[in-house]
């Protein structure tokens, strides 16, 4: 079995025994849990099947975490400040949450990647998905 299909299914029952238990106690403190899994499971496996897959010397281990973290730190952070500031509460809302998110994540993406000598399509795929 290939090791991103062990990494996807090892989260899939993870998950779902996330949502057993969320039902069985009804405790609240666990919906952050069953999000977050649910969330990142899908992106999680294609960006290790992907680095797996189309390594090379110029995308390293490093620069797909330091992308991950970068692109959720200025995501969330980021889109949070601009959507306060810019939007309110506007009807906009909710289409300018998803622009201003994606926006930040894009310069998250400039950002790790402004040393970068060589960039090909795959490079963009895998740490775009890792943003």
């Amino acid at each position: 079995m290939p090791s991103w299909l062990r990494l996807f299914l090892v989260g899939l029952v993870l998950w779902a025994v996330s949502v057993f238990v969320t039902l069985m106690t009804g405790n609240p403190n666990l919906v952050p849990t069953l999000v977050l899994l649910g969330s990142f499971l899908v992106p999680v496996t294609f960006v290790y099947w992907a680095f797996e897959n189309w390594r090379d010397e110029h995308v390293t281990t490093e620069l797909v975490v330091t992308a991950f973290v970068a692109g959720g730190l200025l995501g969330v952070l980021g889109a949070s400040l601009v959507e306060t500031y810019l939007l309110g509460n506007s009807p906009l809302l909710y289409l300018g949450v998803g622009l201003i998110e994606e926006a930040a994540k894009l310069f998250a993406l400039l950002y790790v990647t402004r040393r970068m000598r060589r960039r090909h399509t795959r490079d963009g795929i895998l740490l775009g998905a890792a943003v």
